[in-house]
């Protein structure tokens, strides 16, 4: 599915927050994302609210690459590295 100029949809979620952790996911990644519903929802004050759905796009060259990113995450194959800092620690 091909939407806002030339971005291609990887993804759908019913909730703007489930979509907006998915789209987190990805640029952690290193892949451009955007969320199809982002601005009405915010404007509307609907942001924790049952959507219509919200489409997460990424542009056509990085496609793959987001789905496979899912595929793992459906996977279970994400993982917290223990050895990492704590940022949550001053």
């Amino acid at each position: 599915m091909n939407n806002q100029s030339g971005w291609v949809s990887v993804r759908s979620e019913e909730y703007n927050i489930q979509a907006e952790l998915m789209r987190g996911l990805l640029e952690a990644q290193g892949i451009d994302a955007i969320l199809s519903r982002e601005g009405y929802e915010a404007a509307m004050g609907l942001d924790g609210a049952p959507s219509h759905q919200v489409e997460i796009l990424v542009r056509p060259e990085q496609a793959e690459q987001a789905r496979e990113v899912f595929r793992q995450l459906d996977a279970g194959e994400f993982e917290i590295d223990e050895d990492s800092p704590d940022v949550t620690q001053g």
